[in-house]
């Protein structure tokens, strides 16, 4: 009986060991992988109006904005609310494909991707990306192209009192 268990405890053993070393080899499975057609931006969700909580949900002109590049790409989009100290390491670990950021300054010297900026008034508005996802940056880019050239950017800072 002993031996049975020891050969059992073994066995479960010997399959951890092979799913870290596959982890450690492979990466663990990243959010794009798992849901190629989802997107997920990650937001704190505590700066109105760009995003903030209401009613249960996170709204504001981010992700408005988010959403309007999910529909132009052909991907739905998630909208993950985590705490400030979360999004970087989130973003890092691309279980989150972008987040919305005021200034990059803080990002200099750091393994991310910068989008195009989509709002020039007080400071500059950029999505960040993490560094492995420069084909989802060229598509982004080129959805926020679009979106500027044709009138959805004006009209969602009018919307969200950005401009009047």
């Amino acid at each position: 009986m002993t031996n049975k268990i020891l050969k059992i405890f073994s066995a479960l053993l010997l399959s951890v060991w092979l799913v870290g070393m596959y982890r450690a080899k492979f990466g663990q499975d990243t959010l794009a992988q798992a849901a190629p057609d989802v997107i997920v931006l990650g937001t704190d969700a505590e700066h109105p109006p760009y995003s903030f909580m209401e009613n249960g949900q996170v709204v504001g002109f981010d992700v408005d904005l988010f959403s309007a590049v999910a529909t132009r790409i052909g991907k739905k989009r998630i909208v993950k609310k985590l705490s400030p100290d979360q999004l970087m390491p989130q973003l890092s670990d691309e279980m989150v494909h972008a987040i919305a950021q005021e200034t990059v300054t803080e990002l200099d010297g750091k393994a991310f991707l910068v989008s195009h900026p989509y709002l020039e008034q007080n400071a500059q508005h950029f999505f960040v990306l993490s560094r492995n996802n420069e084909a989802f940056l060229a598509l982004l880019n080129n959805a926020l192209d679009e979106i500027k050239e044709d009138g959805t950017l004006v009209a969602l800072q009018k919307k969200w009192n950005l401009i009047s």
